[in-house]
C-alpha cells in the first residue's frame, strides 16, 4: 500500500513537474525529464514542503500502468542529503536586465560526498533553493570524518521581474533583494527605439 500511494503521489507530482519544466527551463537545474530505453527518469519532484524531495524518480510502463521502478529521497538515505551552508553572498549585475548571484560556500559531511543537485523554486516573491550533497563512493568505502569544503555558485532566474523585494532561502539561510526598477530586457536590445 505503501508504494502505491508513492507512486500515486509521484504520478500527480510528474504532472505538475512536466509542465513546469515545459514553461520555465531557467528554474530547473537539473534538467528535463527523459525517456529512454523504455524508461522515464524524472530528475526531481518538489512537494510542497521540500524542493528536491524525490531525485531520479524512474517508471517503467507495463500493461498500461506506470511502475515505480526507483527514486533517492531526501533524508531518508544516508547517501543524499542537504549540504551544510555556512554563507551565502549575494552578487548583482549593474546593467539591465539585472543578473543576481549567489555565492555558496559550506561543507560536505566528508571527503566522499561531492555537491549533487543544485534545486531552486520561486514562490510569489520568495525563492527557495536546495544544495544537496551525495556519496560519491560506494557505500561500503571507508571515510575520514573530516568536513569537505565547498562553493557552489546559482543564478537566480530573475528576467521578467517585476520591481519589489524579494527574499531567499538556501539550505536555512536566508536573505533579501530589492529590484528598482521592472527588470525587462531595455527596449533596444529588442530592437525598438
Amino acid at each position: 500500500m505503501r508504494n502505491e500511494l508513492r507512486v500515486v503521489v509521484a504520478g500527480a507530482a510528474l504532472a505538475v513537474s512536466l509542465s513546469a519544466d515545459a514553461a520555465d527551463t531557467s528554474s530547473n537545474n537539473v534538467g528535463f525529464p527523459i525517456y529512454k530505453g523504455g524508461v522515464l527518469t524524472i530528475p526531481r519532484v518538489d512537494t510542497a514542503e521540500q524542493v528536491g524531495q524525490y531525485q531520479d524518480v524512474s517508471f517503467r510502463i507495463q500493461g498500461g500502468t506506470w511502475q515505480l521502478l526507483a527514486y533517492k529521497s531526501l533524508g531518508s538515505d544516508h547517501r543524499l542529503g542537504p549540504a551544510y551552508v555556512n554563507t551565502v553572498v549575494l552578487a548583482r549585475t549593474g546593467d539591465l536586465p539585472v543578473q543576481i548571484i549567489l555565492v555558496v560556500r559550506g561543507d560536505l559531511p566528508d571527503p566522499c560526498h561531492r555537491v549533487g543537485q543544485v534545486n531552486q523554486r520561486r514562490d510569489a516573491n520568495h525563492y527557495t533553493v536546495t544544495i544537496n550533497s551525495v556519496m560519491a563512493v560506494p557505500p561500503e568505502t571507508v571515510c575520514f570524518a573530516v568536513l569537505e569544503p565547498f562553493e557552489s555558485i546559482v543564478a537566480l532566474p530573475v528576467l521578467g521581474l517585476e520591481a519589489g523585494t524579494y527574499s531567499y532561502t538556501v539550505n536555512g539561510i536566508t536573505g533579501t533583494f530589492h529590484l528598482t526598477m521592472d527588470n525587462d530586457l531595455p527596449a533596444s536590445a529588442l530592437g525598438r527605439q
